[in-house]
């Protein structure tokens, strides 16, 4: 590679891990060091004439993040009527879906990680104070089980508003304190199998 690009990419990286986005101080926070099942991570690594955020060399894997700038990417689709909307491709591709389609797409990322996480049913309560049905995610991080529900971390705004980042992570890594407006249902079915989840670590609320 050219040296004045091999040089500007370096200048890059250092500026990079000195302004993180806040997304990318969050994230690094919960990988570094070995932290995310034992997997090394490094930041703003130069690849060529690009600067990738974080890279997995065990795991061929890179991830990149857009900023809280372009958390919309995906949006909860309030008809219930189009195609795709309870699977990863309505997720990653069309960008509009319900909860399970964002709880399958959390879980399909995580399974190429190879990190634990399976998906949970039930009934939650929502901002009307109604229970409804709905899907969320249990994620296994250092033999500890976590409650993740990404479609209530990204919630219809109204009036173009923002949302901050104490709500943005609201349910995100929760204990048994989601267990109050979250309730499991172990048959899918009246008649189909039974399903017996994991114990969540205990969180005082």
């Amino acid at each position: 590679m050219d040296r004045f690009y091999f040089e500007k990419s370096l200048t890059n990286a250092k500026n990079l891990r000195s302004n993180q986005t806040d997304c990318e101080s969050i994230l690094w926070q919960r990988i570094r060091a070995k932290r995310l099942n034992g997997i090394k991570f490094r930041r703003q690594v130069p690849i060529g004439r690009y600067v990738v955020d974080f890279i997995a060399l065990s795991k061929k894997l890179v991830i990149e993040l857009d900023g809280s700038q372009h958390f919309d990417n995906i949006k909860y689709d309030t008809t219930y009527s189009k195609p795709n909307t309870r699977n990863i491709y309505g997720a990653l591709i069309s960008g509009e879906v319900v909860c399970e389609g964002y709880a399958k797409s959390f879980k399909y990322l995580l399974d190429k990680l190879g990190i634990p996480c399976i998906l949970v049913s039930g009934e939650a309560v929502n901002s009307e104070g109604k229970r409804e049905n709905h899907m969320w995610n249990y994620v296994k991080i250092n033999e500890i089980w976590y409650a993740v529900d990404v479609t209530w971390d990204d919630p219809i705004i109204l009036n173009n508003g923002e949302l901050n980042k104490e709500n943005r992570y609201k349910y995100f890594c929760q204990g048994d304190n989601i267990d109050s407006n979250h309730f499991i249902s172990n048959k899918i079915t009246t008649n189909g199998q039974e399903f017996e989840y994991p114990e969540l670590y205990h969180k005082e609320q």
